[in-house]
């Protein structure tokens, strides 16, 4: 919607420059309907999503121990797989998007049984919509196309993403997903039926918060 009303306000604006000036604009519409296109359709966005927003269980795609992670490790994210099951039964749609969030545990590294003293209180910080409104909120990377769901079917979403760091403001993500048949709330096998090409998006710090 902002990026229709985007494009909208530059028609309006090159018209009137025409008319008015007798300046031909359309030279540099490609450019700009390419530049809205990239921020309003192809870049992660805050939001403070509601528990409803969720269709699926979260799919953890990295783990940083605080304790013996480096720099290379915090860089970005190597290919991470992750699939996301949407019962239309409980759902109504569509598929609109993915989210991102990060949880942070605050125990002792020997609390899983290690022999070690362990943190009497341990606590986590989450930033799921699951767990209340924070400053942090979450991102929201947005489909091209929305996917709808058949009330009763279930819809299953597969795929890697990766994301590497362009500069020191500029994580660039990539995420390849197919779209597996809806299946009967019975389990049955699926098969491939379609592949989505690779959706770019590029996330700016200045902007939001990773």
């Amino acid at each position: 919607q902002e990026y229709t009303h985007a494009m909208q306000d530059w028609w309006e604006f090159a018209e009137t420059t025409q008319s008015v000036y007798g300046v031909d604009m359309s030279v540099l519409e490609r450019d700009f309907e390419r530049e809205q296109k990239e921020y309003y359709l192809l870049s992660s966005r805050w939001a403070d999503l509601p528990p409803h927003a969720l269709l699926s269980e979260a799919c953890p795609i990295k783990t940083l121990d605080m304790a013996t992670c480096t720099l290379q490790d915090a860089k970005g994210l190597e290919l991470a797989p992750f699939s996301f099951r949407v019962d239309a039964q409980h759902h109504s749609g569509p598929i609109s998007g993915m989210a991102g969030w990060f949880t942070a545990d605050f125990k002792s590294r020997t609390d899983d049984d290690n022999g070690g003293p362990r943190v009497e209180n341990p606590t986590t910080l989450s930033t799921s919509p699951l767990h209340g409104h924070t400053h942090w909120g979450q991102q929201v990377f947005s489909f091209l196309t929305s996917i709808p769901l058949i009330r009763g079917e279930v819809t299953t979403l597969e795929g890697t993403i990766e994301a590497m760091r362009q500069a020191e403001s500029a994580l660039s993500t990539t995420a390849g997903y197919v779209i597996l048949p809806p299946a009967p709330v019975c389990p049955i096998k699926p098969s491939l039926e379609k592949e989505n090409p690779l959706n770019t998006y590029t996330k700016y710090h200045n902007h939001h918060e990773y």
